[in-house]
């Protein structure tokens, strides 16, 4: 059985990135294993970032728009509006 500590935990920032809080195995297209050192990892998704997987904080100075989460805007979700509202 897995502990809750074993749980890695994925927060949809809003303009920013993925944080994963949590152990975290991350392996890139070809299979291979990429280092995480970090207690908390944020992951690109402008896809902009000099550090690819890994969020460098591009974000800010490039047009980056995030797709919606659940059908909504993630500009809806950090205002408090429930999904698909």
């Amino acid at each position: 059985m897995r502990s809750q500590d074993d749980v890695a935990v994925v927060r949809v920032t809003t303009d920013g990135p993925l944080l994963v809080r949590g152990r975290l195995r991350l392996v890139d297209e070809e299979g291979r294993e990429v280092c995480t050192r970090r207690r908390i990892n944020a992951l690109c998704r402008c896809g902009r970032s000099a550090v690819q997987p890994f969020c460098d904080g591009t974000h800010k100075i490039v047009p980056f728009s995030p797709r919606a989460v659940n059908g909504s805007s993630a500009s809806a979700h950090a205002a408090g509006s429930p999904p698909g509202g």
